[in-house]
């Protein structure tokens, strides 16, 4: 009995426990296992995010043009996150999971990734060079009250791509660049080499009703872009 106390209070410690949130000059980064995740604040309306294993990735050119900031950031730790402010909004990191998400100055949510939802999957027969992995992230687009999602690039009519499944650079699937945006005014810029894919159709594996999955299938890590509010057009590099 001794034993079986013991194991449920180790339990109940590792649940509890949460990761170092490490600052940095632009954001902050945090690892939980063996998955890192670093916010990087690019400009008052644009977050940019990274999630990788072991060491850092080369960082791909900017995709997103913005003036280079020139405050200080506000930050704030408490109730298990860490806060900071990048000017339109707040983007906080999960302490326990290093989940990301995107708030307004009054406390609502815009948009979130859902919990522990990220992965990076190592592609096989990779040899040498960067590894390369599929990276998958799922996000709380549709808990948002968000009815349409469209890429701004696309040639009129614009296709609605709730409830679809749209590859990158594909134009008949609405997706002609990987970048989209809701009625609530935010974008999402998946800013990862090689063929992928965005997927809000019905029935596959997601955590919650309403998530949106983007999906890369060989990149060196995850590393999207958040803009509130969002531009109707966007240069891609």
């Amino acid at each position: 009995m001794k034993k079986i106390l013991t194991l449920f209070a180790a339990l109940a410690v590792g649940m509890t426990m949460r990761a170092e949130v490490v600052p940095t000059d632009n954001g902050a980064k945090i690892t939980v296992d063996t998955l890192t995740t670093e916010v990087i604040v690019q400009s008052p309306s644009t977050v940019r995010v990274l999630k990788y294993i072991g060491q850092r990735p080369e960082l791909h050119k900017s995709c997103v043009t913005h003036p280079a900031l020139d405050r200080e950031l506000k930050r704030e730790a408490g109730n298990g996150k860490y806060k900071i402010d990048a000017g339109e909004y707040y983007v906080a990191l999960n302490e326990k999971d290093g989940n990301v998400s995107f708030w307004s100055h009054d406390g609502n949510l815009i948009m979130a990734e859902q919990h522990r939802s990220a992965s990076l999957t190592p592609v096989a027969g990779e040899a040498g060079g960067e590894r390369r992995y599929v990276a998958r992230q799922d996000f709380q687009i549709g808990r948002s009250g968000a009815d349409t999602i469209t890429c701004p690039a696309a040639t009129a009519p614009r296709l609605n791509l709730k409830g679809r499944r749209a590859e990158f650079g594909n134009a008949s699937d609405g997706l002609p660049i990987p970048y989209i945006t809701t009625e609530k005014g935010y974008g999402v810029m998946w800013k990862v080499p090689g063929p992928g894919r965005m997927d809000d159709t019905p029935g596959r594996q997601v955590k919650k009703p309403g998530d949106v999955t983007f999906t890369s299938d060989t990149a060196p890590c995850i590393d999207y872009y958040f803009i509130y509010p969002a531009p109707s057009t966007i240069e891609v590099h």
